[in-house]
């Protein structure tokens, strides 16, 4: 069991996603003596608003998203809302729904008492596919007093069809002796082009087999993949590898999941009795970097192929190697992917030209190397929010300090900022945003957040958080257009 809390700073209730459960089964009736909490419901750091469900813990990209929560009481009853306020009568609405129309929250009044929140999070595109889930059991809360603070437990659900266990790196042929990785990929389901990795805390231990004992050996293997030894024979050049594990599987016809038994095979062809000699270096492309800040991590990539297998690859600064997918080289890793895609960080310590280089070795010791010069400049800002809805994103400001806050547009359509601090009281605290650091306007206070929309702005805007108390603060903040 797992709980998905990464990325999430919440304001109030951390999330309200939900599955669709009965809609008639008995709802709750009102507590007597019980008076009405007033609470937020918010879907705060959640990336999946611009393309990114970061707050699933979920690498690789995904489309917007919707979340409903359906809320029960003590006796398991369903509670229903009208406009966000409690339903005695049961007549309101039994799914709580947080979109891109009420930008992901909404404040709610519900009697003091414990509830659970079963959830779940669907497409928007389609509302077919379930990305995540999280069982009542694991969310049950206790609601006493206004402002309470619920954060919700859920699960990446897997899908077997859009997975696989597969080569860490290109290998086009593969040859008795050879060692190499293979690398476990579970993965939700996709929305169109888009889907994201299901987290290794999302899955049970991982076992692995081979087909046939004359297949291989399989050196030692974990949740992220093998390390496996080909052989094979002339009677059977086929390698099978299966991968054993549990995960959240959904449930056919529902959007609910359970923690089952699944797996994922490997099958390739191994050449034996070949002898041949390989002169042929790999095909190396190294994307062109187009910005790079001091003290900031920058994403370098490209893609590294060959004809038969790339063992290694390794990224230099300035002559000093920064990053590489042996572990033994001890500086920071690469990710790789089967189709020969490369990504990895690098962080500048100084501004001014630098030179970069990545240099990929094969399997029979060829290499290539590609290099480029990048300029780092000093970066104008401390935290930045991509794309048309940026999302929200998670802050502290220092004590007595400030934050710069750049969001990058790509339309030049009607944007809003909304502000999220984790106090309840917000003297000290005055939120601006400008097309420039220069010309600022203030974000109006607009009760439990400040919210302030920005016009027609072209490219991007600054927002600047100041703090004037003695004490750090914490909260969210949000972009998106309109």
């Amino acid at each position: 069991m797992r709980r998905l809390a990464t990325g999430f700073a919440l304001t109030s209730l951390a999330l309200a996603l939900a599955s669709c459960g009965s809609s008639n089964a008995p709802v709750a009736t009102q507590p007597a003596s019980a008076g009405l909490v007033k609470f937020q419901v918010a879907a705060s750091s959640v990336g999946g608003i611009s393309g990114q469900l970061k707050g699933l813990g979920l690498s690789g990209t995904l489309p917007s998203l919707f979340f409903n929560v359906q809320v029960r009481d003590a006796n398991n009853q369903l509670v229903a809302f009208n406009g966000g306020t409690f339903d005695p009568t049961g007549q309101g609405s039994k799914t709580l729904v947080l979109d891109g129309t009420n930008d992901y929250r909404q404040t709610l009044l519900l009697p003091a008492g414990t509830y659970t929140f079963e959830n779940a999070a669907k497409d928007t595109a389609t509302s077919d596919a379930l990305l995540a889930y999280g069982p009542a059991a694991e969310n049950s809360a206790s609601i006493s007093g206004d402002s309470a603070v619920v954060r919700l437990k859920f699960h990446a659900v897997f899908d077997k069809a859009n997975s696989a266990l597969n080569f860490s790196m290109s290998t086009a042929r593969l040859f008795t002796n050879s060692t190499f990785n293979l690398s476990l990929r579970p993965m939700t389901s996709p929305v169109g082009a888009l889907q994201a990795a299901v987290p290794t805390t999302d899955i049970g231990p991982v076992t692995y087999a081979l087909g046939n004992p004359t297949d291989g050996v399989l050196n030692g293997g974990s949740k992220i993949g093998v390390n496996v030894t080909a052989r094979g024979t002339s009677a059977d050049s086929l390698l099978n590898v299966t991968a054993s594990f549990n995960a959240w599987v959904r449930n056919a016809g529902t959007d609910t999941a359970s923690f089952v038994p699944t797996s994922l095979d490997f099958t390739h062809n191994i050449e034996t009795n070949v002898v041949e000699a390989d002169m042929t270096v790999p095909e190396v492309a190294f994307d062109t970097l187009t910005a790079a800040f001091q003290d900031s991590a920058a994403t370098l990539s490209g893609t590294a192929t060959d004809d038969v297998q790339v063992e290694a690859i390794r990224v230099y600064a300035n002559s000093q190697l920064v990053a590489s997918t042996d572990a033994a080289d001890g500086v920071g890793s690469i990710t790789t992917a089967t189709n020969g895609a490369w990504s990895a960080q690098w962080t500048p310590a100084a501004t001014g030209s630098h030179e970069l280089s990545v240099v990929v070795s094969d399997s029979s010791g060829n290499e290539f190397r590609v290099d480029q010069s990048v300029t780092v400049a000093l970066r104008d800002f401390d935290l930045e929010l991509d794309g048309e809805m940026a999302g929200m994103a998670p802050f502290t400001i220092p004590a007595n300090g400030d934050l710069w806050v750049k969001v990058n547009r790509t339309s030049t359509g009607d944007n809003h900022v909304d502000v999220f601090y984790q106090t309840g009281d917000m003297t000290g605290l005055a939120p601006t945003f400008g097309a420039s650091k220069a010309s600022q306007t203030a974000i109006p206070n607009a009760g439990p957040f400040h919210h302030g929309d920005t016009g027609v702005i072209a490219g991007s805007f600054y927002v600047h958080l100041t703090n004037a108390t003695a004490q750090p603060v914490n909260g969210d903040i949000s972009s998106s257009m309109r």
